[in-house]
């Protein structure tokens, strides 16, 4: 069987964009992107969804246009009849992984910063927590799993949260689980229906910090 292949295209931002060329990217959005856009206080979450926005129109320019996207009763976005797709972010790094039409994706990403796991623990298995907790890294083990499962619930489309510590997603028969190490020291994983053949990273920094779309 011929497998899909998943494409990552991501743009790290660690500082604001030029004035000008944020109000041309936002210009270039529809109306209701551009309010939601509007609507961040932190510029890093402003600048997130811009670019997570236009990353998804280069992405799909040959096929689709942003004004086509419709929404699942979950709200979940997607393009009728076209490839499937997942955004995320974190920090100063943004990532979208899209794939052919009869596949379903979701990625996450995340920076692991300090915090306390065991606000967590309702979401996690007993065999989770143990290992989390077993491993010479806590911290790093507990975002190795959260990044899963949310790669998981989002390639499902679902929105369902209260049942997270029954999902294993290393013991999923239903997803295939991808650990894409290219983001040090983010984490981040891929979720994927079918299994993949190939991974490719673009990095569309360039286009947005040195040229004008």
């Amino acid at each position: 069987m011929e497998r899909s292949i998943c494409t990552i295209y991501y743009v790290h931002f660690p500082q604001p964009l030029a004035a000008e060329t944020f109000a041309l990217l936002l210009a270039q959005l529809p109306e209701p992107m551009q309010k939601k856009v509007r609507a961040f206080r932190r510029w890093e979450d402003g600048h997130a969804s811009l670019l997570g926005k236009h990353i998804l129109q280069y992405a799909v320019k040959e096929k689709h246009s942003l004004t086509a996207l419709e929404y699942t009763t979950f709200s979940r976005p997607y393009f009728p009849g076209g490839d499937d797709f997942n955004i995320s972010h974190t920090d100063k790094i943004v990532v979208c992984a899209i794939t052919h039409y009869n596949n379903k994706i979701g990625i996450d990403i995340e920076r692991p910063l300090p915090l306390d796991i065991d606000d967590f623990r309702q979401q996690f298995s007993n065999a989770e927590w143990e290992h989390i907790h077993s491993s010479p890294d806590p911290l790093q083990t507990f975002y190795e799993y959260w990044t899963a499962k949310e790669a998981v619930l989002k390639a499902s489309g679902t929105g369902l949260t209260e049942d997270l510590h029954l999902l294993n997603p290393f013991e999923n028969n239903e997803w295939h689980l991808y650990t894409i190490r290219d983001f040090s020291p983010y984490l981040c994983h891929v979720a994927s229906q079918q299994p993949l053949g190939k991974i490719s990273l673009v990095n569309l920094g360039d286009l947005f910090y040195h040229q004008h779309l």
